[in-house]
């Protein structure tokens, strides 16, 4: 059998919920990512109100509100995509660099694609 992909674990902040829930469906309709697998771990609003200097403010929040932003993480597995069609998922989601650095890498042996 082919050995497991993988999978990522993402920690961040966000402005809101929302927020949140919209970046689990963005990663839920990733071809990169198996989107059963994709699942918010634990989401929680801090305690501390957010500092404008310091931390900016969210976008199109209203002026002198203040807001308190979320903690959350997040995990996911890979597909199994075959690596010939990463290279054309990842031209198509415009990563060309990573393409261009893997195609290199491969044209020079130190790894095999087919």
């Amino acid at each position: 059998p082919p050995p497991a992909a993988g999978g990522i674990n993402i920690e961040g902040a966000a402005c809101s919920f929302d927020d949140i829930n919209d970046f689990l469906l963005t990663l839920q309709r990733s071809p990169l990512l198996e989107a059963s697998s994709v699942s918010i771990e634990q989401s929680e609003k801090r305690n501390e109100l957010l500092d404008p200097d310091v931390d900016g403010v969210c976008p199109d929040s209203p002026p002198n509100r203040p807001e308190v932003l979320v903690d959350f993480t997040m995990t996911g597995n890979f597909t199994d995509v075959p690596s010939a069609d990463l290279l054309d998922i990842l031209d198509r989601q415009g990563a060309v660099g990573l393409a261009t650095r893997i195609r290199a890498l491969r044209d020079s042996g130190v790894i095999e694609t087919p």
